[in-house]
């Protein structure tokens, strides 16, 4: 009877219009019912603690010498970490599926482990790397590697790379979002 009550009061979530008039009980007639949810939080979700809100990065002035000599640019690290976290599986050790994914997402680049920049800067795009040197792709989540579970942290660096394209002085920016998928 119980499941009943709960497949109607679904149905009626869903579909209040079509359900609501009764053709058993004639026009304007109504069900009532309730639906019950109960639950539990098995895991607390983890914090996540940055030096600064907002992670901007200032990768100061490169002159366009630098980067016609070179492939690449300044680099710059940054680093935050997960804390209250519980990354161990079910046999208390790491599994090598762990329930978090780190995702930087942002205006792809020409090459697929680039990001894109906006301004009056040209021919030169943001390339992200983890402390292993795996690079980042936009969307794509990173590959981890965590040697401890207890309040793990995460250090990338943030580089500038020439593109291939002619190079153009000027001001420029990125946006790139860090999304951490935490399951």
């Amino acid at each position: 009877m119980e499941r009943n009550t709960i497949l109607w009061s679904i149905l009626l979530l869903v579909l209040p219009e079509t359900v609501m008039a009764s053709p058993l009980q004639g026009e304007g007639a109504y069900f009532q019912g309730r639906a019950n949810f109960s639950g539990q939080v098995l895991v607390s979700t983890c914090t996540l603690v940055m030096a600064d809100t907002w992670q901007i990065i200032d990768m100061g002035t490169t002159p366009v010498r630098d980067m016609q000599n070179n492939v690449s640019g300044p680099e710059k690290t940054f680093s935050f970490q997960l804390q209250n976290c519980n990354l161990t599986d079910t046999r208390d050790h790491l599994s090598p599926h762990l329930p978090v994914q780190i995702v930087f997402d942002g205006l792809r680049g020409q090459k697929p482990d680039q990001f894109g920049l906006i301004g009056q800067a040209k021919g030169v795009e943001l390339k992200i790397r983890d402390s292993e040197g795996e690079t980042a792709q936009s969307g794509i989540p990173q590959p981890l590697n965590i040697y401890s579970t207890k309040d793990p942290y995460f250090n990338y660096t943030l580089q500038l790379v020439h593109n291939g394209e002619p190079l153009q002085a000027g001001d420029y920016y990125s946006i790139v979002r860090l999304k951490v998928n935490y399951e």
